[in-house]
């Protein structure tokens, strides 16, 4: 059986699914007071042990002292760490996070006091726990539930059950879709709603679910502790009370009964001590009458030794003997008497020893009844953590030891009763016998009286004697009673009046170390507030460095879209200046051609005519002895295509072969060994790859690697960061190719790198896009420096095929020798011309236009037909 001090039975609910766990573990968020309406109580009371939050100073304070082997941590949780401010509402479960729920309960009357504490995470409660396996973990915090449950973070702790406060705080109405998707996400399953709360098992425990298909009932074998603030245990806790107040009626009537008790013992042994005085002078009035009996006997015998000695001395002699014998009864009365006073003596004694028992032992009672209560105290704190039906056990134990303490008051009333009844028919045994000894004594002293005058002088000394030192012991006696019983009276006063210093005493040091441990409390807070402060100026300093990280990273941003926009201005207008300058290429180029047709024809004609074939023999002679320098046949080779397209790259590639532009191509990716890290980063895309490649590793990249760290650099990753990542490869290490800088560069991104940075540097996105702005543009101004290049290598064939043209027209003879280079270039040129901006002309008739050409063609033509045929005449 258990005993449940939760508000809704939510231990029994728990221990239904755990019981089967020993020395389990728990964690308990918004704990409150230990025992009224603890969750985690019943599961203490069984060896289980847990952390407790509770950021009420006055409920952690309690459950400090009631679980000092437990972990309590007086903070508030949230989903961030700091400060905030706490709403708390003295005596009552409602203290809350949330100003809007205080702010209700504020219209509602109850006080509310506001306070700041400190702030922590669910996950640094996770990190507490440790490794261990947490069995369940609680949430009440009144309306705070998802900020608590957003601070458990990427922590892999798993509670096997969950249990949360699911409705509004005095409510009836669900909250629980604000943060049950957080419970979802971790894999937790909800199992079982009780009104108030709601059950979630965790995916790696399914064996649990068939706990929760019931409510609390008859076969869960709990009992119910009375604490609990449910109005089900409101008449236990109305009975209890009554038999509380019972109780402590019944212990204030034993206790006054023993008081007085104590008081009529006390009367009665002074009535006692009173009736013994008067017993002794009584005693001493007959010890005086037999003195003066005696006196006048002596006196009657000293008359009769006057009348005669002889008669006297016979009668002396007859009465020494019967004085000896009187003596011997004398004595014998008097040891009799002296065992009579010792019997007195001794059984005052007795009596005061049972008198100083009695005092004892009311004393004792009264400390009895006192520690009694005491126990009682503490019995009574205890019996509400126990269980209702040992409550009435102890209550009928206590009754039962009540009702044998009052028994055994009175039979030891009884006894004293019998006992001084009993002293008092031996003390009347005593008298009688001491009067029938008195009268038997003075019968035989008036029969002797006139026998024992001189025999008594002595005795009536020493019994005068005995007397007096009898008297002054039995004086010393009744001072030392006396003195003995002002004692003891002192002491007990002393010792009340030192219980009550020392009473006083505790209750000074008590509040001392209160006030301590409230100071001590207090310079906590003021710790952790500075503490707090502390952090949130360092947090504010590091969101300002941060702003301005970011206004920068948005500056170079802004700087860098305006030069990427300027560069694509600049091309574009390069492109529309391209354009024209290819439009015009290809009219020149068209005319050319033309121009180069009709001169095909007009040698085709020549070769054809009456001239040529009667100087065939001398061409044939010619080349007999000329063969070196004699030009190839000009129009044996095939004419160039005239391909017109807009992608001037396309229309190179398809035309030109690779032998034909082998001189006109330029290396765009250098891959030289840099000297110097900046000079490493001076390059841009693959040729930084290529350089980096050749100067760390001593060869060209692969294909593999070069595609890695180009989509790298095209992702936005610094030039840098690639570096250090070549540089810490395990082949850079064996290389060991020590670049000045470099180390220094690696440990940069190293610390940049760090996990802390990467956390508090939320620019870093802004410097990633940046530099993929800052590679673009790098890659653009390549393509311009590539493009130029092209332009100046075109520009180069133009030049030369216009010399070639040019040359040509100038000197007829000379253009069978540039008539088979001039096919090719001019099939080169012809592609190339797309790509370049026109030059001037450098020669003297590459100013002409090509009819103007056409016609000095000609005209070397009419020249050379007239000469030859001058020579043939």
């Amino acid at each position: 059986m258990i005993t449940s001090y939760a508000q809704n039975f939510e231990d029994v609910m728990l221990w239904r699914a755990l019981q089967h766990v020993v020395d389990g573990f728990y964690i308990d968020v918004g704990a409150q007071h230990p025992i009224i309406d603890s969750v985690s109580k019943a599961f203490y009371e069984r060896g289980w042990r847990g952390i407790h939050v509770e950021p009420t100073t006055t409920y952690a304070s309690l459950l400090r002292q009631d679980r000092p082997e437990e972990t309590v941590l007086q903070a508030a949780l949230s989903f961030t760490h700091g400060t905030l401010t706490f709403f708390e509402i003295p005596e009552t479960g409602l203290s809350t996070a949330d100003a809007t729920i205080a702010e209700r309960h504020r219209q509602q009357g109850f006080e509310i006091r506001d306070t700041t504490v400190p702030s922590l995470t669910l996950r640094d409660v996770f990190e507490r726990a440790g490794t261990r396996d947490i069995h369940w973990l609680k949430i009440d915090v009144e309306g705070f539930e998802r900020q608590v449950l957003e601070g458990w973070g990427n922590s892999r702790a798993r509670p096997w059950i969950v249990v949360v406060e699911s409705t509004l705080p005095l409510t009836t109405i669900e909250s629980h879709t604000h943060w049950e998707r957080l419970l979802r996400e971790r894999d937790y399953a909800h199992v079982y709603f009780d009104g108030l709360n709601r059950y979630y098992i965790s995916a790696e425990h399914p064996e649990l679910h068939d706990a929760f298909r019931a409510g609390p009932n008859v076969f869960d074998d709990f009992a119910l502790n009375g604490t609990a603030n449910a109005s089900f245990c409101r008449l236990v806790q109305e009975r209890h009370k009554a038999e509380i107040s019972n109780l402590q009626t019944e212990s204030d009537r034993a206790k006054r009964a023993a008081q007085e008790e104590a008081a009529r013992l006390a009367e009665a042994l002074a009535t006692q001590k009173d009736h013994q005085s008067q017993r002794e002078q009584a005693l001493a009035e007959q010890l005086r009458a037999a003195n003066d009996v005696i006196q006048q006997l002596n006196s009657k015998l000293v008359e009769a030794g006057r009348t005669g000695n002889e008669k006297e001395q016979s009668l002396l002699r007859d009465h020494t003997a019967k004085l000896e014998s009187l003596h011997h009864q004398l004595q014998a009365s008097q040891t009799e008497l002296r065992q009579v006073a010792q019997e007195a003596v001794a059984r005052e004694r007795e009596l005061t020893r049972d008198a100083a028992e009695i005092r004892q032992e009311v004393e004792e009672l009264l400390r009895t009844l006192l520690q009694r209560e005491k126990e009682f105290s503490q019995e009574l704190e205890q019996s509400r953590r126990s269980a209702e039906q040992t409550l009435a056990d102890r209550f009928q134990a206590h009754q039962a030891e009540l009702r044998q303490l009052a028994q055994a008051g009175i039979e030891r009333e009884n006894m004293l009763t019998q006992q001084n009844l009993l002293v008092r028919q031996e003390m009347e045994a005593v008298l009688r016998l001491l009067a029938q000894r008195e009268r038997e004594f003075a019968q035989e002293l008036l029969q002797a009286r006139r026998e024992a005058e001189q025999a008594h002088t002595e005795q009536r000394r020493t019994y005068a004697e005995r007397e007096r030192s009898l008297r002054r012991e039995q004086a010393e006696r009744e001072d030392r009673l006396n003195g003995q019983i002002s004692q003891l009276g002192s002491e007990l006063v002393e010792l009340r009046h030192s219980l009550e210093q020392r009473e006083s005493a505790f209750a000074h040091e008590l509040q001392q170390v209160r006030l301590e441990a409230l100071e001590a409390a207090h310079e906590q807070v003021r710790l952790l507030v500075a503490r707090e402060e502390a952090l949130r100026r360092q947090l504010l300093a590091s969101q300002e460095e941060q702003r301005n990280a970011e206004a920068r990273a948005h500056d170079r941003e802004k700087q860098l879209g305006g030069e990427i926009s300027s560069k694509q201005r600049e091309l574009i207008q390069l492109a529309q200046a391209h354009a024209v300058h290819e439009a015009q290429l290809r009219e020149q180029l068209v005319a050319q051609q033309r121009a180069v047709d009709a001169l095909r024809q007009h040698i085709e004609a020549t070769q054809s005519s009456m001239v040529w074939r009667l100087t065939q023999q001398l061409r044939r002679f010619s080349s007999t002895f000329g063969s070196r320098s004699a030009p190839p046949n000009l129009f044996q080779l095939p004419a160039p295509p005239i391909v017109v397209t807009e992608n001037h790259i396309e229309t190179h590639a398809r035309v030109a072969a690779p032998t034909e532009i082998s001189s006109a191509t330029i290396n765009m990716n250098p891959t030289l060994s840099a000297k110097t890290v900046a000079e490493l980063l001076s390059y841009h895309d693959r040729q930084f790859i290529q350089s980096a490649y050749i100067t760390l590793l001593g060869r060209l990249p692969d294909t593999e690697g070069e595609i890695y760290y180009l989509g790298r650099l095209h992702s936005g990753y610094h030039k840098a960061s690639v570096l250090a990542q070549i540089a810490s490869s395990k082949e850079a290490q064996a290389c060991g190719v020590k670049l000045p800088g470099l180390d220094s560069l690696i440990a940069e991104q190293r610390r940049a790198t760090h996990w802390l940075w990467r956390i508090l540097d939320r620019g870093a996105r802004l410097e990633r896009h940046g530099n993929r702005l800052e590679h673009e543009l790098g890659r653009i101004s390549e393509r311009l420096e590539h493009i130029n290049a092209q332009q100046r290598d075109l520009a180069e064939h133009v030049h030369h095929l216009d010399r070639t043209i040019t040359g040509l027209l100038a000197n007829p003879h000379e253009r069978a020798e540039v008539a088979a280079p001039a096919a090719p270039t001019t099939a080169a040129t012809s592609t190339h011309a797309s790509q370049i901006t026109p030059v001037e002309e450098e020669i003297d008739l590459a100013g002409l236009s090509l009819p103007a050409k056409r016609i000095f063609v000609e005209l070397g033509k009419a020249v050379a037909a007239a000469r030859a045929e001058g020579e043939q005449k």
